[in-house]
């Protein structure tokens, strides 16, 4: 079988959880003995190495890891665009070569929906965002939660937009509605489509982790706090920088793991935050071949976002190094962590809440060994990419 994965952007430029989530599955898939390949985007202008196919479109081949990678680039074109019809000529004859079509994310790709509906080849939309309902994934331009787009008229009246965004949401909509299976990894984005009356099913395959990168490793002689992701105010980093600085026990620390976005000054306003506490570390961003010394020298990790969070793989991560997760109490957070079970939740933004949780764990560490012996293990990468395999056989048993 030959799989193509569709991704709005990849490795070795953009390494978040789509582009990991991407990667793991092809390359679980590639293992069982099928062909895949990877088409991608590549947002980033000052990237070398692409060749001119005509005045707007450049396209580079290479390989990352096992997988081979096709990358596009075109004229600057937004982040809220579907579908981008400068691509299509290029894509036809390469697409041709595939039997199935399995889009990880739509976002400036999502051409390849139309491209495959003329030539009959089954296709797959894993969901792992609310990025087709809102191009700011229910966040507000001013960092407020939001329920849905109503059709476009909403993202007018509050995040400013015109209405070039009511045909952004049609097009959205007409990509959903055409692919011929779609599946989310946790069931609040199973909901949150749903809510918004986006009614096609939605099958529930859980994001799992590639135990390749769990090893076992050794306990932290203190007890360290984490925060692994970006470094954008929605992340929360800032809700846990000033929860922990609320407890002055000299014997814990915070270690900060991720990066900024260019352009962004979160980065710097978190530097500011915790410039006088020396407990507080900024570890920058690490290999992921690195996860077990970066885990190994972890006690907990906290996910303080301040937006309607997936399923993160940080959170994933933590849980196949049993290790307990302080949550916030949104989004598909509280379907894994279990509020004094296996971890804590504590209500979005609530400082006051997450210090007293830091101060209950700091003060009495055998905590730390009650919410391990609770942890379930997360799916294997080998489970989630069995249940696409069934799907993709499926869908060519039909197309026959």
């Amino acid at each position: 079988m030959k799989v193509l994965y569709v991704v709005h952007q990849f490795f070795p430029e953009h390494h978040t959880g789509t582009e990991r989530l991407t990667l793991q599955i092809a390359k679980q898939i590639q293992l069982m003995g099928n062909f895949v390949s990877v088409l991608t985007y590549e947002s980033n202008q000052n990237i070398q190495g692409f060749e001119h196919l005509d005045e707007h479109v450049m396209k580079k081949e290479f390989q990352f890891e096992t997988i081979p990678v096709v990358a596009f680039k075109t004229d600057h074109i937004k982040d809220i665009i579907i579908f981008n019809d400068l691509l299509k000529e290029y894509l036809i004859d390469m697409i041709k070569k595939f039997d199935i079509v399995h889009i990880t994310h739509p976002m400036r790709m999502g051409i390849v929906v139309k491209i495959c509906k003329d030539l009959h080849i089954p296709t797959v939309l894993t969901i792992t965002d609310n990025w087709l309902l809102c191009p700011q994934r229910l966040l507000t331009k001013d960092l407020k939660l939001c329920d849905g787009p109503n059709e476009g008229r909403r993202c007018m009246s509050i995040c400013n937009y015109d209405e070039k965004i009511l045909s952004r949401y049609k097009d959205a909509k007409f990509l959903f509605d055409n692919v011929d299976k779609i599946f989310a990894g946790c069931e609040f984005l199973q909901e949150s489509f749903q809510l918004n009356e986006w009614k096609k099913e939605i099958n529930l395959n859980t994001f799992s982790m590639d135990y390749s990168y769990v090893k076992p490793e050794k306990e932290p002689d203190k007890i360290v706090f984490s925060f692994i992701g970006s470094l954008t105010w929605e992340k929360g980093a800032h809700v846990l920088i000033n929860a922990f600085k609320k407890n002055e026990n000299k014997n814990i620390k915070l270690k900060i793991y991720g990066s900024g976005v260019e352009g962004d000054f979160t980065t710097a306003r978190l530097l500011q935050l915790a410039k006088d506490d020396k407990r507080i570390e900024f570890c920058g961003t690490f290999n992921y071949e690195d996860l077990p010394t970066i885990m190994s020298d972890i006690s907990v990790v906290v996910i303080p976002s301040t937006y309607k969070e997936i399923y993160p793989l940080v959170m994933q991560i933590g849980l196949a190094y049993r290790k307990p997760i302080i949550a916030s109490r949104i989004g598909g957070l509280p379907e894994a962590v279990k509020n004094g079970i296996n971890g804590y939740l504590f209500d979005i933004g609530n400082v006051d809440q997450l210090a007293k949780i830091i101060a209950e764990i700091s003060a009495n560490p055998d905590l730390i060994v009650k919410l391990k012996q609770n942890i379930t293990d997360p799916p294997r990468v080998e489970e989630e990419a069995l249940k696409y395999e069934c799907v993709y056989n499926e869908l060519l048993f039909r197309r026959h």
